[in-house]
């Protein structure tokens, strides 16, 4: 999909993740994440490390912040930031359960489901503009456009990984 990827996850390996830019295995607390405003970052720690996570990312002023979880683990999540000071607002930047809602059950259809919400706010972001003095056609997106990193945090997960633009 054209993104490059960095995988946070004290339990991954770089031959897991072949196609990584990076992977951090020494980040407990996830402090080596320092995502740009522009990145994307999708959670999916299978519980270890959402909190923690979270806390962090909703310090930053990061755009795009997606929780893979149940519904009854994002509720837990959830009153869990409020407990700990987070507003409404806060939490509001928080997209859980992740992705578009297809009906997806099996981990890849999950995933099919997260990365198309990502691309979708991706090509809304860089929605092309409309060229002056043209017969209302909309300009191109030059070739070999600039794309942000994604991150990939993923603490164990086996079949879904985590992303960070």
């Amino acid at each position: 999909m054209s993104f490059n990827v960095v995988v946070d996850d004290v339990m991954a390996s770089p031959d897991r993740y072949p196609d990584a830019s990076r992977v951090i295995v020494d980040d407990s607390d996830y402090s080596a994440l320092t995502p740009a405003s522009s990145d994307f970052v999708i959670i999916a720690t299978q519980h270890r490390g959402d909190h923690e996570s979270l806390r962090r990312l909703l310090a930053s002023d990061l755009g795009y912040i997606a929780l893979i979880a149940s519904r009854k683990r994002t509720a837990l999540v959830i009153d869990y930031l409020r407990d700990v000071g987070f507003q409404q607002s806060d939490i509001d930047r928080i997209r859980a359960p992740a992705g578009i809602e297809i009906g997806a059950r099996t981990a890849e259809e999950i995933a099919l489901s997260v990365i198309s919400e990502v691309v979708l706010v991706r090509r809304s972001r860089a929605a092309p503009r409309r060229r002056e003095n043209t017969a209302d056609k909309d300009s191109v997106p030059p070739t070999g456009e600039k794309r942000n990193p994604v991150t990939l945090s993923t603490a164990g997960q086996r079949a879904l990984r985590a992303v960070k633009e």
